[in-house]
């Protein structure tokens, strides 16, 4: 099963969803140090757009995102660096062909003090005109992140679906996705 979460999926207290770094400052400033290392290191080539993302926070801290979907604390710790190992970075979703990619995912970290992922990417400043200009003038442009997982957990009673609308699918998930029990 396929799963998208937007930057505006999250509570607006999660961060801004990305941001055009210029400088190591403002890298600094960004993102502290939780990418453990020099801007240098970070620094785009000519051609490319250096962005500070925010892509998830942990439900613990923020719940789960419009989707019903949430992460795990510890798994966020555990597994940010796959991002950076299996990720890219796409439009309109279409995620399936390395070679559609508009930019590349340079660096992931999960950032304690605020309970969420950041990422830092390299956008093709050619097949990422339309999204960075919006980034510059408007300073959100909706990232999205999809993700590939084998099923979902219902948070009430532990049911496990293979996908929407299934048999094992439970009331809960069926006809509560994302409401807060009054217990």
């Amino acid at each position: 099963m396929v799963k998208l979460t937007y930057s505006s999926d999250i509570s607006n207290s999660v961060g801004v969803g990305g941001e055009i770094v210029k400088s190591a400052s403002e890298l600094k400033k960004q993102a502290s140090t939780i990418f453990d290392c020099e801007y240098d290191a970070l620094k785009p080539p000519e051609g490319k757009t250096g962005i500070h993302l925010v892509a998830l926070g942990e439900m613990e801290t923020y719940g789960f995102n419009r989707n019903a979907d949430g992460w795990k604390q510890a798994d966020c710790k555990d597994r940010c660096d796959t991002f950076v190992k299996h990720g890219h970075v796409y439009q309109h979703h279409r995620n399936t062909d390395p070679k559609k990619s508009i930019g590349e995912i340079k660096a992931a970290a999960y950032n304690p003090e605020m309970g969420r992922i950041e990422l830092y990417i390299w956008a093709d400043n050619e097949k990422a005109h339309d999204h960075l200009e919006r980034l510059e003038k408007t300073g959100e442009v909706p990232f999205s992140m999809a993700c590939t997982v084998p099923n979902d957990r219902c948070s009430v009673c532990n049911a496990i679906r293979e996908k929407p609308g299934d048999k094992s699918e439970c009331e809960h998930i069926k006809w509560s996705l994302g409401k807060i029990a009054e217990d």
